[in-house]
Order: structure tokens, then sequence, then C-alpha cells
């Protein structure tokens, strides 16, 4: 687990996510990711944070958006192979606004199985192997809603297609339909 402050460049990016922001699920999910310079550049900055130059790897092609809204839990406590993913998978949390306390923050068991939550601050994402850490949202009590979206990377050379697709829409996690491929410049 580490997290990684993004780039003064990345600070173009924030007024078109925060535009997004203020949406539900249906329109972030009718937005076209694919064709998105903003989440593209992200991608690229945070490939060369988790790889070597030169390493061919996949991204989740369209980020998921999470809302937690007050006396909500957004995301219950789960690990990612759970539902198909890799154990290699790399998964990349980013929060839309500042946090107000920590029951908007993703949470952990450490290896005594005692929960706590890295502290991740707006223009920081926190990166983390999800199909292999219990993680998840306790219940927001601070009266604000908190958005974050996440996705996935994982080294092409690690990646296997093995038939599973997305619990909530049935997308085959293939590459082409929940992947992308890339390449880290050398």
């Amino acid at each position: 687990m580490k997290i990684v402050r993004l780039s003064k460049g990345q600070a173009r990016w924030w007024p078109v996510i925060g535009t997004i922001r203020g949406t539900d699920q249906e329109t972030w999910h009718a937005y076209d990711w694919s064709a998105s310079w903003v989440y593209r550049d992200l991608v690229r900055e945070m490939a060369r944070h988790l790889f070597k130059p030169g390493t061919r790897y996949l991204f989740q092609a369209e980020p998921n958006l999470r809302i937690q809204r007050p006396g909500d839990v957004a995301v219950p406590w789960h690990s990612d192979r759970d539902f198909g993913h890799h154990p290699a998978e790399q998964n990349v949390w980013i929060p839309l606004h500042e946090l107000v306390d920590d029951s908007q923050r993703v949470w952990f068991e450490d290896d005594q199985g005692h929960p706590y939550c890295p502290t991740v601050d707006l223009g920081q994402a926190l990166v983390f192997p999800g199909a292999i850490m219990e993680h998840g949202n306790q219940l927001n009590t601070c009266g604000i809603e908190r958005r974050s979206f996440d996705f996935r990377m994982i080294r092409a050379q690690d990646w296997t297609d093995r038939g599973h697709r997305t619990v909530n829409y049935g997308v085959p996690m293939s590459i082409g339909s929940y992947w992308r491929t890339s390449l880290v410049p050398a």
C-alpha cells in the first residue's frame, strides 16, 4: 500500500472530474471514458509510479464512482478476489474533495484483524492490492457526502483471462471490454 501525490500537471484534470463529481452513477457510466484525455493522463501517471519503463500493463476501461452518503456505507467489507479480480491487480482510489473525517475514508484490516484507515488527501491517490486486502467503508457519520473514484491496474504479464464478468453490469473482464492496454514509456 502506498500514497501517491499526483503531479502538479494533473491539476488540469481536477476541474473536469469536478464537473462529473456532481453527477449520479448513471451519468458517470454514460461518460465516454475511453476517449477521455483526463483519464488516460491519470492512468499514465499512475503507471509510471507502479511499473518499470517499457512495461505493458492493463487498466480498467471505466473507473468506478463511489458515493458515500451520510448514514451510509458506500462499499461493505470485502476482498476484490471475491468478485473475480486477479491477486496482482492494484487498486487506485482518489477522493474528489477534501475528506472531513475518517468515516469518509477507505478502511483496511491489519494482520491482527484491527481496522485502520490511511490518510489520503485531495490531490493524492491510495494504491493497494484490493484482491488480497480486506477493505471497505465504515458508516459515514460526518453528515457530508463523500465522492471518490477508483480503478484497477495490472502488469499484462500477470493477467490471465479467467472468464469472469463484473458483478454490477455483467461486463466481461477481458481486454477490450473491462481492460485496456498500454505501455509505460521508456
